[in-house]
C-alpha cells in the first residue's frame, strides 16, 4: 500500500476485507487505519479473526487491530475470547502481550 493510513478509504468492512486479502508485509497500514476507527471495528475483525484459522500472521494483525483501539472496555473482553480458543503459541503470547498493555495503560 505504501500510503499513509489516513488516505485508507472505505468502511471498516472494505477494510478488513482487504486486509484478509492483503500479503503480511501490506498490511500494516490497514492495521494503523483499522484502530484509529476505534472500538466499532471490533466484532469485524473478531470475526475475520476465527475466518483466519489457518493464518496465524493474520490472526496477530487482526488481534493488534483490535489493540490499535485503546479500548479498555471494549478490547480486552474482545482479546480475552480470542485468547481462549488461540492455540498458536506466538499468537497466544502477542495476544497476552496485547491484553496487559491495555490493563496497564495510565492514559485513557
Amino acid at each position: 500500500l505504501n500510503r499513509p493510513a489516513a488516505q485508507l478509504k472505505g468502511s471498516s468492512d472494505q477494510l478488513i476485507d482487504r486486509l484478509v486479502a492483503a500479503r503480511p508485509d501490506q498490511r500494516d497500514d490497514l492495521v494503523i487505519e483499522l484502530g484509529r476507527r476505534g472500538p466499532q471495528i471490533i466484532p469485524q475483525a473478531v470475526a475475520a479473526y476465527e475466518k483466519a484459522s489457518n493464518d496465524p500472521e493474520l490472526r496477530m494483525q487482526l488481534a493488534a487491530a483490535i489493540f490499535r483501539t485503546r479500548s479498555k472496555t471494549e478490547a480486552i473482553p474482545a482479546l480475552e475470547r480470542l485468547l481462549e480458543k488461540e492455540k498458536d503459541p506466538a499468537v497466544r503470547n502477542e495476544i497476552q502481550n496485547h491484553i496487559l498493555s491495555l490493563r496497564y495503560r495510565t492514559t485513557p
